[in-house]
């Protein structure tokens, strides 16, 4: 099997361009994926990468050797699923995206339970607020917030989240009356009000960031446009 890892490493070393990448990827530190490929160009006998700063390029061996690597794990995979199919018990590895507060309260609160129902199945779940590209880290499922561009990957609607604006309460009562006030003049003018006392005033607001845009009411109410879920609410 460490040779079948080592392959592996090697394979997603290729698809994402650095090790740094290919170890999160396969939850290993750089420097295991780093010797991992030296060991398999110890066995091969030849350089599989040429190294730069920044990133790893495969070399004529390495570009042949890739194509025959991913065809031997395609392979291996398909077997399994094979024999997943005749035992009747799904098996095998899903990667899961979604933005960071909708993934904690959501999504991961529910893998748990879905072990259990399918316990050879193992959940690696990512979440990040940033975009993650689907197709270059290999995801299976993603979940996403908002508008979704065009695009020819299967989407699918699953439910309703409002978004909030988020603040000390001392601005939100200012935002009430019109007046867009800095957190240190609310403050004195108003000293019975904690600034760290924050709430959530609903609103209609398009925001293509968790923060805020900055031409935004958030912006200058020093407040944050965020997705009811981020806030503890019930998305429907």
């Amino acid at each position: 099997m460490a040779y079948l890892d080592n392959i592996a490493v090697f394979v997603r070393v290729v698809e994402l361009g650095n090790l740094s990448a290919a170890g999160r990827d396969m939850r290993i530190s750089p420097a295991v994926a780093s010797n991992r490929i030296k060991e398999l160009e110890k066995h091969l006998g030849v350089r599989l990468f040429n190294r730069t700063t920044r990133q790893l390029m495969p070399t004529e061996h390495g570009t042949v050797f890739y194509t025959g690597a991913k065809q031997v794990l395609d392979a291996i995979t398909e077997a399994e699923a094979a024999v997943a199919a005749l035992s009747g018990q799904p098996r095998g590895t899903i990667k899961v995206t979604a933005p960071l507060g909708l993934g904690r309260r959501l999504i991961a609160s529910g893998i748990p339970d879905f072990h259990d129902k399918y316990p050879d199945i193992e959940v690696r779940l990512r979440l990040s607020d940033h975009n993650v590209d689907i197709m270059k880290e290999g995801i299976d499922v993603a979940f996403r917030l908002g508008i979704i561009e065009d695009s020819s990957l299967r989407m699918r609607g699953i439910m309703e989240c409002e978004r909030v604006l988020v603040g000390a309460r001392h601005h939100q009562q200012a935002a009430l009356r019109g007046r867009a006030v800095h957190p240190r003049s609310a403050a004195e003018s108003d000293p019975g009000n904690d600034a760290a006392d924050a709430g959530a005033v609903r609103c209609r607001l398009s925001a293509q960031e968790a923060a805020g845009s900055e031409g935004a009411p958030a912006a200058r109410l020093h407040g944050r446009s965020l997705p009811a879920a981020d806030q503890g609410h019930t998305c429907r």
